[in-house]
This record gives C-alpha cells, sequence and structure tokens, in this order.
C-alpha cells in the first residue's frame, strides 16, 4: 500500500499528518509512504528525517493524489490558491482520505467528494471511546 502524506496548504496550519517515527512503523510494516517535498518543515521535520526512515520524497501533491492508496492530511482538502485546484477533486475513485473534514459543516465538501468516487475518512467524527481512543484526535 502506498501512503500519501501532503503538505497543509490552508494558512497558519503548523502540524504534518505523520511524523518520521511513524513513517519508520509503517515501512517496516511493508507499505510504501510518498511524503510532499517540504511537509514537515513547519512541524520541525525535515525531509532528510522522512528518507533516513524509507520514506521518498515526491516533489508535487499532484503526483501523490496520482499514487497514493491512502492519503494522509491534517485539515479538510480546500482550493489550492498555488494550482487553482480543489484538493477534493483530486481524490481518485480507488483512493481513500484520511483527515479532519467537520461532516457536519461541509455539506458542500462531502458532495465533492462523494462525486469522486473515492472513500473520505472523518477522523474527527470517530466516536469518543474508550476503545477509539487512540484514533481520537481530541486526546491522541
Amino acid at each position: 500500500m502506498i501512503i500519501g502524506v501532503l503538505k497543509e496548504i490552508h494558512p497558519g496550519e503548523r502540524r504534518v499528518a505523520m511524523a518520521p517515527s511513524v513513517a519508520k512503523q509503517c515501512l517496516k510494516n511493508g507499505d510504501y509512504v510518498f511524503l510532499e517535498q517540504g511537509a514537515g518543515v513547519i512541524a520541525n521535520f525535515t525531509d532528510d528525517q522522512y528518507e533516513d526512515c524509507g520514506a521518498e520524497i515526491i516533489e508535487s501533491a499532484e503526483k501523490i493524489w496520482e499514487q497514493a492508496d491512502v492519503i494522509l492530511k491534517i485539515r479538510p482538502p480546500e482550493e489550492n490558491l498555488e494550482t487553482g485546484k480543489h484538493e477534493a477533486d483530486l481524490l481518485r475513485k480507488d483512493a481513500c482520505l484520511i483527515c479532519l473534514l467537520n461532516p457536519g459543516r461541509n455539506p458542500d465538501l462531502l458532495k465533492r467528494l462523494a462525486k469522486t468516487g473515492g472513500t473520505a475518512i472523518a477522523v474527527d467524527a470517530i466516536p469518543r471511546i474508550s476503545r477509539a481512543q487512540s484514533m481520537d484526535v481530541l486526546s491522541s
């Protein structure tokens, strides 16, 4: 499986969806990790740290959207002002996007994602129960 990690484009966002230590574990499990160039820099992780773990640095977000089976982001998909494309429109039919989606507040985004035929998992909609605590974005 190819896991793609994107650079956040929302102004002021300082997080990255995967730390190098997690990338290392994914690679150990037999997955491939593609990281958009510079994705971790704002969170104080260098591209070299990811490469040292075995992740592959990819120049553009579009290439990751084209190749990854699973796409990881922090923020919901939005219009990329540099490319003029909406991130949601890049989701492939056979791919899965995992991120915050705020589904109750973003019906238009959900419709846009549904049109792609891909799968989107809203981590902010995972129930806040003991069993799922490790996936709870508010406490994990």
